[in-house]
């Protein structure tokens, strides 16, 4: 059971798992991040089932002394993530099975949208504008990132596919 995860060590591609009671957020040793607060997402026996809702759950706490991991099993998750807020990670376990697609079609709804001292990892954002009838006039990219604050973004490992724009798109935002 996901939710009873108290340390997750990736090793070799083998997950070796310690038991620990039922927990919103753990404190897990991620391979490349170290000691994080992760927030588990998986289909079932995840912390939460979407991303969106474990994102919201990060936002508490994200701090440059706490940055959040949101580790994301394997899935399809149909999702417009805003990750406006700093020192969140998107982890997936596997970029070939860990999917976020949004079929919107529309700019302002990428898969995700991202600000500085973001990173994600190991995913396939694809933004495949499967709910839009014909070339949409103004198509979104897989990944927005946009001037919303300073800081270090990062994208590893991941497949970025959009179907009629960019894969990625960077903005200057001034609000």
């Amino acid at each position: 059971n996901v939710s009873d995860l108290d340390t997750i060590i990736f090793n070799q591609g083998k997950i070796l798992t310690t038991k620990a009671p039922d927990k919103r957020i753990t404190k897990m040793q991620v391979k490349g991040l170290g000691d994080r607060s992760v927030i588990t997402v998986s289909k079932s026996n995840g912390n939460f089932a979407d991303i969106d809702s474990a994102l919201q759950e990060a936002y508490k706490y994200s701090l440059v002394t706490n940055p959040m991991t949101i580790l994301i099993f394997p899935g399809d998750y149909y999702e417009s993530l805003a990750i406006q807020s700093k020192y969140i990670t998107l982890k997936g376990i596997s970029r070939e099975f860990t999917r976020i697609i949004d079929e919107s079609g529309d700019y302002n709804n990428a898969p995700i949208s991202m600000a500085g001292a973001t990173i994600i990892e190991n995913l396939t954002v694809w933004a495949n504008h499967n709910q839009q009838v014909g070339t949409p006039t103004n198509p979104s990219y897989a990944v927005h990132h946009d001037a919303y604050g300073e800081g270090e973004s990062i994208i590893r490992n991941c497949n970025l596919i959009s179907d009629n724009s960019n894969a990625i798109g960077i903005g200057l935002q001034n609000n």
